[in-house]
């Protein structure tokens, strides 16, 4: 059966297929053209039997619409999946998690990928599980954030930020990936600007409370209070006891500085134990103002022993 319409597209029925636009239909309805629905119309799809669309698609309030899983109220129940000749690649359940590569996901959002090798990462070779990446030109402190906030006044929704991370650009030369990594933290009434609290750099210095560490390891005391402490070592058993090391390339314990049982600042050295005051280096033998030997003899302002050697 065809009905025949003044601008040529044609209905056309065969057995029980129904063709729009087309003279050889090949599923129950095909449709060759645009289909336009009204502003509340839906596309659906029911359980197993009766009228009612528990998935559907619709256009309504002029948003696109994908609903799903809505004949259960179970949480874990899935209620979207996206496919790929791959298999499933996206999956939302009920309760709101999102799964990528991840069928049952069990926070809201879980991300499944091999493990990627960061040492030829870049945004652009896919190396990472997730990249976040800024749009803008290329300029130094210019780089991707991720922020972590919630809500800071009892019974109110507003949400503010608590911190961030964030990876930039460290400089301003063309074609140089030189990138640092710093963290931020808020410590004000909402809406003020969040302060970077900790920096790592290129060379993988690593700055507390400033932006240009130029050690390993540089903190930058609290200029609030004279009296504060910017380093605690602090014991994490029941002896008390609170240690630094200092090793040598290979790793071989060289020194100590701690405390033990909590009580007295104990100082240990395989060799020579030197003290200097008014010295801005610690190679060479000047400045030298008390040296305790392996054998435990002491000298004081006169050290002329051949066993400390310069560099």
């Amino acid at each position: 059966l065809t009905i025949n319409a003044l601008n040529g597209a044609d209905t056309v029925f065969t057995n029980t297929n129904v063709g729009i636009g087309t003279t050889s239909p090949g599923a129950k309805l095909e449709v060759d053209g645009d289909i336009l629905l009204g502003t509340t119309d839906k596309i659906g799809w029911r359980y197993s039997s009766g009228n009612t669309s528990y998935n559907y698609i619709t256009g309504e309030d002029q948003i696109l619409t994908l609903s799903g899983g809505t004949w259960t109220s179970s949480g874990t129940q899935t209620a979207v999946r996206i496919k790929t000749q791959q298999g499933e690649k996206l999956t939302i359940k009920n309760n709101g998690n999102v799964g990528i590569n991840d069928t049952a996901p069990d926070t809201k959002l879980v991300v499944v990928d091999v493990t990627k090798d960061l040492t030829t990462a870049t945004a652009e070779t896919g190396q990472g599980t997730v990249s976040l990446v800024s749009s803008d030109d290329q300029a130094a402190d210019k780089g991707a954030s991720l922020l972590f906030g919630g809500r800071y006044v009892t019974g109110n929704t507003t949400n503010v930020a608590f911190g961030a991370i964030t990876g930039r650009k460290e400089n301003s030369t063309t074609n140089n990936s030189h990138g640092y990594l710093a963290f931020y933290t808020a410590k004000a009434a909402a809406g003020s600007v969040m302060n970077e609290r900790m920096r790592i750099n290129s060379d993988g210095d690593v700055g507390i409370n400033t932006v240009s560490p130029g050690a390993k390891l540089e903190i930058e005391g609290d200029a609030t209070s004279d009296n504060t402490a910017q380093l605690i070592v602090a014991s994490g058993g029941a002896d008390n006891n609170s240690i630094i090391h200092f090793t040598d390339d290979a790793g071989g314990q060289i020194s100590q500085i701690g405390t033990y049982e909590g009580n007295e600042l104990t100082f240990a050295a395989q060799n020579t134990l030197v003290f200097k005051t008014n010295s801005s280096t610690i190679i060479g033998s000047s400045d030298v103002r008390m040296v305790i030997e392996t054998n435990g003899a002491l000298e004081l302002n006169n050290y002329t022993s051949t066993s400390y050697k310069s560099g």
